[in-house]
C-alpha cells in the first residue's frame, strides 16, 4: 500500500497564474493498493483534492478512481468534482503514460463558471454563476487541449469597458477550442431587466494572443455607465437600441457604438472643438447620410 496525505497541488502544476493557459491548486490525498498478477503489475487508487482551484475559481473538491497495468500501460480515469455537496462534473477517460496523452470527456450539470474568467478577463470583468453541457481535456501534458460546447445557466458578468452589469438568462451556448471561444446568441438583461443578446467570437493561440470580435445586440439596454473619475475623456449613462461591439488585440481594444439613444440617456465628452473631436480615434460623429 502507499498512501499520500496532503500534497499541494501548486507543488506539481507549478504556473505563472498570469501567462499559464490554467492553473491547479489543493491538497491532493490519496492511496494505492499494488498487486502482482504474473508479472502484470496492477495498481488501483483512490484520490481526492480538497479545497480544489481551477483557474483561482473554487471547486471545492475533486474525487478521482484509477487504476493501471503494466500490461496496458494505461491509467484509467474516473473523476467526479463536487461542489455543495453535488457533483457538478463527472468525467470519464484515460492517461497514456508512454505518449503522456490525456483523454477525458466530462458531463457538466450546474458547474461554477467563474474558470472562464482566466480567458474572458479582458472584455469581461467578472462573470459567476453555473454552466451545464459537455467538456473534453486531451493533449499531451503540459500543452492540454479544452473543447467544450456549455450552455449558460442565469449568470451575472459586467463588461469591463462600459463599467455595466448585466445577467446571462439563456440563448444557445459557448463552444470553446484550442484556437477559438464561439458565443452563439447568448440572452441577457440589464439591471433594470431591459434585455440584449451577445454573439461573437474570440481567437487564440491555447487562450494567449487573444483577438476579440464581439457584438453585443441592444434594445433599450444600459450600455454605458461610467462617471468622469474612471473615463475622464467621455462618460456617462446611455440606454440604447442597436449594436455595441468590442475588436481588437487585448492590447488595443476598439469599442465601437452603433445605436439610437433611449431617454434618460446622458452623455459627456471633454470639451473640445468639433475638429478635435475629429481627430481622436475612438469618437466618429456620423452625419444622417452616413449612417
Amino acid at each position: 500500500y502507499l498512501t499520500i496525505n496532503k500534497i499541494a497541488m501548486e507543488d506539481i502544476f507549478v504556473t505563472d497564474p498570469e501567462k499559464s493557459r490554467y492553473t491547479i491548486a489543493g491538497d491532493l490525498n490519496a492511496s494505492a493498493k499494488i498487486t502482482d498478477l504474473d508479472n502484470n503489475y496492477i495498481v488501483n487508487c483512490i484520490a481526492d483534492i480538497d479545497r480544489f482551484y481551477v483557474n483561482g475559481d473554487n471547486l471545492q473538491h475533486l474525487d478521482i478512481e484509477s487504476n493501471w497495468s503494466s500490461e496496458r500501460n494505461l491509467l484509467n480515469l474516473d473523476l467526479a468534482i463536487v461542489t455543495n455537496n453535488k457533483c457538478t462534473a463527472h468525467g470519464i477517460g484515460g492517461y497514456d503514460i508512454k505518449n503522456s496523452n490525456f483523454n477525458i470527456y466530462f458531463d457538466i450539470d450546474s458547474l461554477s463558471v467563474g474558470f472562464l474568467n482566466h480567458y474572458l478577463k479582458s472584455p469581461i470583468k467578472h462573470i459567476s454563476g453555473t454552466t451545464s453541457g459537455n467538456l473534453q481535456l486531451e493533449g499531451i501534458l503540459p500543452d492540454i487541449n479544452l473543447n467544450a460546447r456549455l450552455a449558460l445557466n442565469r449568470s451575472p458578468f459586467s463588461v469591463r469597458q462600459t463599467m455595466v452589469d448585466y445577467v446571462f438568462i439563456g440563448g444557445d451556448s459557448i463552444i470553446l477550442s484550442p484556437t477559438d471561444m464561439e458565443f452563439r446568441n447568448l440572452r441577457f438583461v440589464d439591471k433594470y431587466g431591459n434585455k440584449g443578446e451577445f454573439f461573437g467570437h474570440i481567437s487564440h493561440n491555447m487562450f494567449t494572443g487573444l483577438n476579440l470580435n464581439l457584438g453585443f445586440r441592444t434594445d433599450d439596454l444600459l450600455v454605458l455607465e461610467t462617471t468622469e473619475t474612471v473615463s475622464p475623456t467621455y462618460y456617462g449613462t446611455i440606454y440604447a437600441d442597436g449594436l455595441l461591439s468590442v475588436a481588437g488585440r487585448t492590447s488595443n481594444i476598439k469599442l465601437q457604438i452603433d445605436a439610437t439613444a433611449r431617454p434618460n440617456t446622458i452623455f459627456n465628452i471633454l470639451p473640445m472643438g468639433k475638429g478635435d473631436m475629429r481627430e481622436n480615434s475612438y469618437i466618429k460623429f456620423a452625419s444622417s447620410s452616413e449612417k
